[in-house]
């Protein structure tokens, strides 16, 4: 099975079912006083503020969670609500939807702060809860700058066993090719996770090696929106998250850096996942990445704001 900085064992009981944990109770059953029918369409158009801060500030917060549901299609059934339940300017969203393969679920979203993964949450908290009866959160973290990572720690989060990643210093994330509307779109870019579990005593070489390929790379020529790594020391595990706009972008960053990549992989014990249209994923499959990477089929109303 799949694991994604670390599995949550006896967290989900908690978390579905009131009276087990009040951080879950109060994650579960938190809806949004403004939420009301037919405004979650038009929210999704108002996103223009976020967009014009994480340009400006260049940070990027993620929250990474990964479902495993009883039967994925019914879980499929709840995207429409999580979608209506959010907004996207108070929430700062950069982007969001969902990925599915047949045995896994992941959100894909990304914040300008973390003050937005809060107001998110606020907002997701009723339909989550009901979404955890049918499914099990098989692993949740977060990834940003260290400050904006640092002011969730001691929040719901951590009550319901998130992961905390910190950006390496010297490859925090750009937004290379700003969208200056700041209208929603769907989201037809190639979102790649990595999840690496680093070999004992080799953290600090690694850390050299992401530099490395960080200066080494060129976005332009790789139609890459962004990319950075994060990590968490207490579990010696680190993260890299990247956003393509072509297929084709992913396969030349591939080619060119594979020195580069090959050092990284003598240096950890990785999971790589791609999110990505069908189209996208069978184009991919077909190369190298087929043999190394575990796909995930976007959701037709997964949107971004870049």
């Amino acid at each position: 099975g799949i694991w994604l900085c670390g599995v949550m064992s006896g967290f989900v009981a908690g978390w579905a079912k009131a009276g087990k944990s009040d951080g879950a109770r109060a994650l579960c059953t938190r809806s949004s006083s403004a939420a009301a029918a037919g405004v979650g369409a038009a929210r999704q158009q108002a996103a223009a503020g976020a967009l014009r801060m994480a340009y400006a500030s260049r940070e990027l917060v993620t929250l990474v969670p990964c479902f495993r549901p009883r039967d994925v299609a019914d879980f499929a059934s709840t995207f429409a609500a999580f979608h209506d339940a959010i907004d996207p300017q108070a929430e700062n969203s950069l982007h969001y939807g969902f990925s599915v393969s047949d045995e896994y679920v992941f959100c894909l979203e990304s914040y300008a702060s973390a003050d937005g993964v809060r107001k998110h949450l606020e907002n997701v908290g009723e339909v989550l809860g009901k979404a955890l009866e049918i499914a099990e959160l098989a692993s949740l973290s977060l990834h940003g700058p260290k400050e904006q990572v640092d002011s969730m720690k001691g929040s719901i989060l951590s009550n319901v066993g998130c992961k905390f990643f910190a950006d390496e210093p010297t490859t925090a994330p750009t937004i290379f090719q700003p969208r200056t509307s700041g209208m929603a779109r769907k989201d037809h870019y190639v979102h790649v996770y990595s999840t690496m579990k680093v070999k004992d005593g080799a953290m600090a070489e690694l850390k050299k090696t992401f530099a490395a390929l960080h200066d080494a790379k060129t976005p332009s020529e790789h139609d890459q929106l962004f990319m950075s790594f994060s990590i968490d020391e207490e579990s010696n595990t680190a993260f890299r998250r990247d956003l393509y706009t072509t297929a084709d972008g992913l396969i030349r960053f591939t080619n060119d850096m594979e020195p580069h990549l090959a050092e990284l992989s003598s240096l950890v014990d990785s999971e790589l996942t791609i999110h990505a249209s069908a189209e996208q994923n069978a184009q991919l499959q077909s190369h190298s990445l087929g043999s190394s990477a575990k796909f995930f089929e976007l959701d037709s109303r997964a949107q971004a704001w870049i």
